[in-house]
C-alpha cells in the first residue's frame, strides 16, 4: 500500500529484509504497522458544543471525515452520509458491525430525532448537528485495524475534501493540496 502524501509505502517484510532496508541511504524511518483500537470520552462538554449551537454554528454547509469502525444509516443521520468506502481487504460493506463509528458519528451530526419523543428524558443532538458525514471505515467488528489503513483514510478525506463532498480538512493556508 502507498501512501504519496507522506512519501510513504506500508509492505510486509521478514525481520532481515528490514535491517537491510534500514541501512539503505534515502530510508528515514521503518516502523510497524501497529494495532489500533476504538475509543472515545465525553465530547459534548469538552468542545463547548451547547454554546457553539447556541451561536448559531451547527455544521451547514460542512462534511466530516469519520474515521472509524464504518457508519450505520440511522434515523439520526438520515441522507446525510455522502460518501462512503471500506479500507480493510477483506470487507466491503462499509456498514459499522462494531458500533463505535456510528456512535462517533451521532456525536458529531446526530440531529436527535431518536431521542425525541414524549418518553424520553433527554435529546441527544450532536456537536454539529446539519454536518454531512463521509464514512471511512478502518476497523473491523472487534473494534481493530491498523495504522496503513488510517493513513489511508486520512489520504482520501483529504482527495475527497478536494473534490466535491467539500470534508472540512484544510492545511495551514486553506487550501487543498494535492
Amino acid at each position: 500500500m502507498s501512501f504519496p502524501s507522506l512519501n510513504a509505502i506500508a509492505v510486509t517484510l521478514p525481520s532481515n529484509a528490514i535491517d537491510m532496508l534500514a541501512k539503505m541511504p534515502f530510508i528515514e524511518v521503518i516502523t510497524p504497522d501497529r494495532s489500533i483500537g476504538a475509543s472515545l470520552e465525553f465530547a459534548n462538554p469538552t468542545v463547548n458544543a451547547p454554546s457553539a449551537r447556541a451561536a448559531g454554528y451547527v455544521g451547514t454547509g460542512i462534511s466530516v471525515a469519520v474515521i472509524d469502525s464504518g457508519i450505520s444509516e440511522t434515523p439520526d443521520l438520515s441522507g446525510r452520509i455522502v460518501y462512503s468506502e471500506t479500507f480493510l481487504p477483506n470487507k466491503k460493506s462499509t456498514s459499522d458491525e462494531y458500533g463505535h463509528g456510528t456512535h462517533v458519528a451521532g456525536i458529531i451530526a446526530g440531529s436527535g430525532v431518536m431521542s425525541s419523543c414524549s418518553g424520553c428524558k433527554y435529546t441527544f443532538r450532536g456537536i454539529a448537528p446539519n454536518a454531512k458525514i463521509v464514512n471511512l471505515r478502518v476497523l473491523v467488528e472487534q473494534g481493530r485495524g491498523t495504522d496503513s489503513a488510517v493513513i489511508a483514510a486520512i489520504e482520501r478525506a483529504i482527495a475527497v475534501e478536494c473534490g466535491s463532498a467539500r470534508v472540512a480538512i484544510r492545511n495551514r493556508r486553506g487550501r487543498c493540496s494535492r
